[in-house]
Order: C-alpha cells, then structure tokens, then sequence
C-alpha cells in the first residue's frame, strides 16, 4: 500500500489515571475515539479497493520436464531407450514411438520444447503433441515440431512450438495426452538422439 492510496489521519491522545474521567461524549470522550477509529478503518477499505482495481494478478507457469521414453508402434522400427534418452537404433532408417503425459487439470498449455542432437543423413525427424479422446479412438495435433527436414552433417535439434489457444484447455476428463516422435528416409548410419521433452502450463 502507497502513501499515495493511504494515509493515517487517526492518532489517539492517551488517557491519564486519576485525571480523565470516563464517558460517553466530549472532546476526549470514547464515542468520538471510536468514530474517529471507524473513519480510519474505512479510509483502509477504500485503498484496498483501490489496489484490488488496479493490480492484475498474474497466472503463474509450470514447466514440466519429461524424459522421451517411447514405446513401440505396431511393427514399425522402434527407437531405443537409454538413461533418459531415446536413439535411433544402429542400422534403421526410421523410428516410430509414443509415450503418455499428465498435464494439470484445467490448466492451459503455452509451449512445447525438445532437445536433441543427429549427424548425417536424417530424412525427417518429427515430435509432436497429441491429443487423444478418452472414450475413443479419435486424436487430433496440437504442437507439431519438424527437428530435421533432409539435413545431414552434425545437428542439433532445439526446437519450441506453441499452442493455439483454442486448445490448450487441459480438460484430463476428455482426453489422454500423448508425445509422438518418428524418423522417416534416414541413412543407415545416420544418428539422432532426443534427450528432453518439455512442456510449459498456465494455471487459471
């Protein structure tokens, strides 16, 4: 609160034993302490409700920080799972996995990041950000992040994708949230490693 929303106007003049005597009204009587006390309790109400107009509270973020353990997918190339890290295998071309996430209930999600790094040739190297009905089948993608599109040589794979707004109401009653991370047309001897996934919320 600043001197500029309050100031104190009240100031009591202390009583003396054996020399005032006690009553209602006058000068020193409690009546006008009293009003004079009430008065400064509602020039208090008035600058908090001053400030409670003029402070905009701010919806603090949660980033969650996930290890990229990815399960298979059907028959397709899986990737390999070390220390908190996922790799392409020695020798495949592609890989496919899936892994689930919890989000805060209710919250909003704000971004998606990942971290990773390849060496020659990687055809496509994707992560995306999925969102699965509850009670079916139906998916859709809310971030989608293309890592490598055809480079080769050493890369290193730092990319942020945010969601729109529309949706990114975390609603865990509805829906399951998934991570989806594939490799499609690399070399053979081409390297790629994803070794952190992260995912930023906003309460409301």
């Amino acid at each position: 609160m600043t001197a500029a929303l309050y100031k104190r106007n009240f100031s009591h003049d202390p009583w003396i034993d054996g020399f005032d005597a006690v009553q209602a009204d006058g000068e020193r009587g409690l009546n006008k302490v009293v009003f004079s006390f009430q008065d400064e309790l509602d020039s208090v109400s008035s600058a908090f409700a001053t400030l409670q107009g003029i402070v905009v509270p701010v919806s603090p973020t949660t980033t969650l920080t996930f290890a990229p353990t990815l399960f298979p997918v059907l028959t397709t190339p899986a990737w390999s799972s070390g220390y908190g890290i996922a790799t392409k295998g020695t020798g495949q071309t592609s890989a496919d996995g899936w892994m689930p996430i919890q989000l805060p209930d209710g919250g909003k999600i704000q971004s998606v990041a990942v971290n990773g790094e390849g060496s020659g040739s990687l055809g496509s190297v994707s992560v995306q950000l999925l969102r699965q009905s509850f009670s079916t089948s139906e998916q859709s993608t809310l971030v989608a992040l293309q890592l490598s599109n055809g480079g080769t040589g050493a890369q290193i794979f730092a990319s942020v994708g945010f969601v729109p707004d529309d949706k990114s109401l975390i609603d865990n009653g509805n829906f399951k949230y998934l991570i989806a991370a594939k490799i499609i047309g690399a070399d053979a001897t081409a390297t790629a490693k994803l070794s952190g996934i992260q995912v930023v919320c906003k309460r409301v």
